[in-house]
Parts: C-alpha cells; structure tokens; sequence
C-alpha cells in the first residue's frame, strides 16, 4: 500500500512540474503578443519590430494609419501552445474602414478632397468601431516569441482593410 502511495506521489509531482514547464511557453508567449499590442497602438516602431517575425518594418505608419491605432484596443482570450508555435485567440477592436468609408460623401472632386475627408472621417470621437476575432500566431525567433504577421490579423489592425479588397475583387469578378 505504501509502494502506490508513493508511486502516486511521484506522478502527482511529474504532472505538476511538467505542468509548469508546459504554462511557461504560452505565458512568454501571451506577454509577447501584449508586447506587440501595445507597440502597435502606441506607434513605438522600434519597440514593434523587436516583436514581429523578422523585425523590419516594411514602411512607417501613414497619417492614416496612426489615427487608426489610436483608436485601437484588445483583449487576449486563450493561448494554445502546438509545438513551435503558440495561438493566442484575441479580439481586436478597431475602426469599422468599411463603414467610414461608406459614410464619406459622394461628390469627392479630387483624390486631395477624398483624402481630407477619410482624415476627419476618422478623427471624430465616434468613429465606428468593430470587434474582430482573430488568431495570433506566434514562433520563436533567436530564442524568444515573436507575432508573425497574417493576412487575418494584419486586416484586422487595419480595420477590415483587406475584406474590403476582397469584397471588391468578388464585385469586379476577379
């Protein structure tokens, strides 16, 4: 009797530990995705390339771009480690593009005027805003988690950018 007790005890510490070590990896990973939130929305470039897979920006953020990450916010709601890679579920709120747009006037005379409406478009206080859920990938990269950057998450921080484009290409029947 004694000799199962202390087999159970033994697993028991097994499970525990490896438990710990399992929770490790999502946890690091989790904090790096927070890592990435917050460079993103506080437009810290330097700070986002240190979490994003291969660590270049492709260009700064657009006049644009920076009204829209101000707007932004989210919240992590489970990660799930697969491997290599950690999946970190998360809801993005960001400004609804589609409706913005959709509420510019009619009668824009120049790409000048269409551009200076989007600008105040997007700097009202009640700008429209969506939720968007979405799946953040994340890999190790020289020893620490690091976001890579998906066509979902990227329209996602964009606002719907890239479903509007889809949308589009369906419209013209490309």
């Amino acid at each position: 009797m004694k000799k199962r007790w202390e087999i159970l005890l033994v697993l028991l510490v097994a499970a525990v530990l490896l438990t710990g070590c399992k929770a490790k990896a999502p946890q690091e990973a989790q904090e790096a995705c927070e890592s990435f939130f917050a460079a993103f929305t506080s437009q810290d470039e330097a700070a986002l390339a240190a979490v994003l897979e291969g660590g270049e920006l492709s260009m700064p953020a657009s006049q644009m771009q920076q009204l829209m990450e101000e707007k932004l916010a989210f919240s992590i709601k489970e990660s799930k480690k697969d491997g290599d890679t950690v999946t970190i579920s998360a809801v993005i709120t960001a400004v609804d593009l589609e409706q913005v747009l959709l509420s510019l006037p009619e009668s824009v005379n120049s790409q000048e005027t269409a551009r200076e409406a989007l600008l105040a478009a997007l700097q009202k206080e009640d700008v429209p805003r969506k939720d968007f859920s979405v799946e953040v990938l994340l890999v190790q990269q020289d020893g620490k988690w690091v976001v890579r950057m998906t066509r979902d998450l990227a329209d996602a921080l964009l606002g719907g950018y890239y479903s509007i484009l889809d949308k589009l290409a369906e419209e013209v029947g490309a």
